[in-house]
């Protein structure tokens, strides 16, 4: 269950003190998923910070199965994040391999090297893609196949729940139809709940059972995605 409880944040710049999210308080059981849409500046992608444990809230918590998600050991393995700048967060200089590895070594260091490389065989074939890619560096890749690799690395440790920061919104429209039928499949696949941080109420809705209306740092409104069709 990840659960975030009255959570508040604010920033300092200067002698001005800006309040960012104001008593923010929601649920995401395993298996469900969760779409928080909202304009530009609404506050969501800070929550998304707080939810992944990347910044404390200055007051409230957000929990992930009763533990405190910004203590790195209660997360490990269990969240990941999928973010819209796919090309900034994989490192250029790592093949597709060591991409897909490099979160697999943290949290299972013990695994075998051959599990290992059979489990990474499998994901390549899970996002659509062969082994042909191994070898390749993220500048050989399209946005499309980019975007693959970080989702494949992404449930590498097969965690409860993904975050996705406008992860699709710098695609072309016909790749973004693409990488949501992936989603919807890999969910299903792996018993995988997602937080999808978006301003574009459509992909929200057919990813998205449960929607938060965010504005202005608060939450507007809570909506099944019935309602907004």
């Amino acid at each position: 269950m990840l659960e975030v409880k009255h959570v508040f944040q604010s920033y300092v710049k200067g002698r001005q003190k800006k309040e960012v999210l104001h008593d923010v308080s929601f649920n995401c059981p395993r298996g469900e998923d969760i779409a928080i849409i909202g304009e530009s500046g609404s506050g969501k992608s800070t929550l998304g910070r707080l939810v992944l444990g990347i910044e404390k809230p200055k007051s409230g918590v957000v929990l992930l199965d009763g533990k405190p998600v910004d203590v790195l050991e209660n997360r490990s393995g269990k969240m990941s994040a999928v973010f819209q700048n796919y090309t900034s967060s994989l490192h250029p200089y790592f093949s597709v391999k060591q991409l897909i590895e490099e979160p697999l070594i943290h949290a299972e260091p013990k695994m075998p090297s051959k599990q290992r490389l059979s489990r990474i065989m499998n994901l390549l074939e899970d996002v659509g893609l062969d082994e042909s890619y191994l070898k390749r560096y993220p500048k050989m890749l399209s946005g499309g196949e980019a975007q693959r690799i970080a989702i494949a690395r992404s449930i590498s440790t097969y965690p409860n729940y993904i975050m996705l920061d406008e992860a699709i919104s710098s695609l072309d429209m016909s790749i973004q139809v693409q990488i949501l039928d992936l989603l919807k499949y890999l969910k299903e696949k792996h018993q995988l709940s997602y937080i999808f941080i978006t301003d574009d109420k459509q992909t929200a809705v057919y990813l998205c059972k449960k929607i938060i209306v965010f504005k202005e740092g608060k939450i507007q409104e809570t909506l099944m995605s019935e309602v907004l069709y």
